[in-house]
């Protein structure tokens, strides 16, 4: 699999938003680095997110992930504070539309609750 870093000056966006590296939809995985730690990956099809995408804080410790079709959020994604403890959680239905949202602070509290609905 292809994998570009996050910052080249070599890939741009088509005008149907889709990513293109050396004029051709980007099929492959976009990171970045701080230093030799892997801080962000994104998995493209064809130009368009889909697969995993991931972010971890500069030591390593993983800060965020979720799934992407086509360029649209599906499934779980979830963020943790640096100390490990979940965030935020964000749940999307196939077709990316939100059905609910969930925030903690740092120790843990339940911060904030939305619910969208019932899923389509």
């Amino acid at each position: 699999m292809k994998r570009i870093h996050v910052f080249l000056d070599d890939s741009e966006l088509d005008d149907s938003l889709r990513l293109v590296y050396e004029g051709e939809p980007f099929t492959g995985e976009l990171v970045n680095t701080y230093g030799e730690t892997l801080i962000f990956l994104e998995t493209y099809r064809d130009g368009w997110r889909d697969g995993p995408r991931r972010e971890w804080y500069e030591d390593g410790t993983l800060r965020a992930e979720g799934m992407a079709r086509h360029s649209v959020a599906i499934g779980t994604h979830q963020r943790w504070h640096h100390n490990g403890q979940l965030a935020v959680e964000k749940v999307f239905t196939d077709k990316g539309r939100l059905i609910s949202e969930k925030h903690w602070d740092e120790n843990g509290a339940p911060e904030a609750f939305r619910s969208a609905g019932m899923p389509e």
